[in-house]
């Protein structure tokens, strides 16, 4: 089946079966380049045998395989044995979020079930990444003062006006709840809080 043609995001939709299975899987692929986009092999998972970091391993080996380039974790999380990670692109130390690829993994087998990434190939292209402006520490300045820091990164976002900002990215606590903080590296706006948990 073909979607969105005449767009930036023309794609055909093809259903298979799974080989030695009465399973079916559904695929997307993109018209230009004929890279997988999205895929689902729906199973029940019975057990959870796989640690997350496990979960993350087979996750990053599929996605390599499959021409993906260097990944990190962004999200993790599981419902019903099945492993849910968000990664994100990453270039010179920097996470690039708009370049994101969400996969599921059987948590009995490490059996790829689900593979979400569109944003990353409609979105994956050469980006010139300026230097930041602040520093580390002047950056660290806008924090709240009782925001206990576990965690720091930089990463490139979109703003609430869909442009591209790097950022410094700040994981930690406050008031019994974890956050990701972003706070813009040219001029130290606060561009997002995330509450994570």
């Amino acid at each position: 089946v073909e979607n969105g043609k005449g767009t930036r995001y023309h794609t055909y939709s093809v259903t298979a079966e799974m080989p030695g299975s009465d399973r079916t899987a559904m695929m997307d692929f993109t018209r230009n380049g004929g890279k997988l986009i999205w895929f689902m092999n729906d199973r029940e998972v019975p057990s959870s045998k796989l640690s997350a970091a496990e979960a993350g391993d087979k996750a990053r080996q599929f996605l390599k395989r499959h021409g993906f380039g260097s990944m990190q974790t962004v999200n993790y999380d599981e419902f019903e044995n099945i492993a849910h990670i968000t990664m994100a692109g990453v270039k010179n130390n920097v996470i690039i979020y708009p370049e994101k690829v969400a996969v599921q993994v059987a948590l009995d087998n490490g059996e790829i079930l689900g593979l979400h990434a569109a944003d990353y190939w409609f979105e994956h292209r050469e980006r010139k990444l300026n230097e930041p402006k602040l520093s580390l520490a002047e950056a660290k300045k806008t924090l709240h003062p009782n925001f206990e820091l576990h965690h720091q990164a930089l990463a490139l976002i979109d703003n609430d006006v869909n442009e591209e900002v790097l950022c410094y990215q700040f994981y930690g606590r406050i008031n019994g709840s974890f956050y990701r903080i972003y706070v813009n590296s040219e001029t130290g706006t606060e561009e997002k809080i995330e509450r994570i948990g």
